[in-house]
């Protein structure tokens, strides 16, 4: 162990004796970096200090005039572990590596990257083609487009993606009948209800019927005379159904044969569906009727109570739902 007090020259008188021992002390000093166990006196800054005091395990040291002596690394004089230190504490060891602290270079081609895909384990990540790098859930891995886009916000079918003043933002799928637009301050797409034109067919008008109170179609005054008493169809009593659904029946039924009684029922397709209707004088029945597919026709039956020539009459049939546009055909 070598030490000095200081690492000056003598002051006269100087000796060639004096001399050759001042500085044979400071080179011993300084080959074995003021190894001791107690610090060196006088230090100086960038001065180092093997520091003896914990034998085998010696403390590495350098001297700063703002920090004193800092500790750079510990060394065992017996086992040759080096431990490097930050902040005085100790990192970790410096042993012998062994074959598992490598990765071989013949493990890598273009398409493979070195990355710690488990804690402390570096090892190779091979990247398929139309990948991307990345940490989706867990470790680094390779991810899809798919993967990369699902990152932006809860993706759900139907979603889409837009360019954002600060980003890609995703924009949620609309309701049905719902079309996309731009929003009042033309700077994002979003999702609107239509606005509808005057005499303009919207998707709602396209839909199913459903019984309501309008008029989607007015057969006008329909009059035959009947010599049977089996159902016949009254002369331009029949229409085309285009959707289905259920749809609203109305008319008045006149029966002008005196003391006998008329008889109307609503067919479809040639086969009775509505309630068989009756009277003597006048009266107007009201029917809805489900079960209606498009293709199907809509037909009014009437009949006589004798085959003595009664003449029956329907007046205001409609049909009616909650649709607006009318059955355009009638037979």
């Amino acid at each position: 162990m070598s030490q000095v007090t200081n690492y000056d020259i003598p002051a006269s008188p100087l000796t060639m004796t004096g001399l050759k021992t001042a500085l044979e002390a400071i080179f011993d000093a300084l080959g074995d970096d003021n190894r001791g166990a107690t610090a060196p006196p006088n230090p100086f800054e960038g001065m180092i200090w093997q520091d003896t005091s914990g034998t085998p395990t010696e403390l590495i040291k350098k001297y700063t005039v703002a920090a004193g002596w800092v500790t750079l690394f510990s060394i065992n004089i017996t086992t040759g572990v080096v431990t490097p230190y930050r902040a005085g504490s100790p990192l970790g060891t410096m042993a012998v590596e062994t074959a598992t602290d490598y990765v071989a270079k013949s493990l890598f081609n273009a398409q493979t990257f070195l990355a710690a895909v488990d804690d402390n384990t570096p090892s190779p990540v091979s990247v398929a083609q139309n990948r991307i790098i990345g940490r989706k859930t867990g470790n680094i891995a390779a991810l899809t487009l798919t993967d990369v886009l699902d990152m932006i916000g809860s993706a759900a079918e139907g979603d889409i993606l837009y360019r954002g003043a600060d980003g890609w933002v995703r924009l949620s799928m609309g309701t049905p009948g719902q079309v996309l637009t731009v929003n009042s301050g033309a700077t994002a797409p979003e999702y609107a209800d239509p606005v509808i034109a005057s005499g303009e067919v919207t998707p709602a008008m396209l839909s199913d019927y459903a019984a309501g109170d309008i008029i989607i179609h007015d057969f006008g005054p329909l009059i035959q005379l009947f010599d049977a008493t089996s159902y016949t169809k009254i002369n331009r009593g029949e229409v085309f159904i285009p959707r289905a659904g259920v749809i609203r029946v109305t008319f008045t039924l006149c029966n002008h044969s005196g003391n006998t009684n008329a008889y109307a029922r609503v067919y479809r397709n040639g086969l009775a569906v509505g309630t068989i209707r009756s009277t003597t004088t006048t009266a107007t029945f009201t029917e809805d009727i489900s079960g209606w597919t498009s293709g199907d026709l809509l037909q009014i039956y009437a009949r006589g109570d004798n085959a003595k020539g009664n003449q029956v009459q329907i007046l205001n049939a409609k049909l009616k739902a909650t649709n607006t546009l009318e059955i355009v055909t009638q037979s």
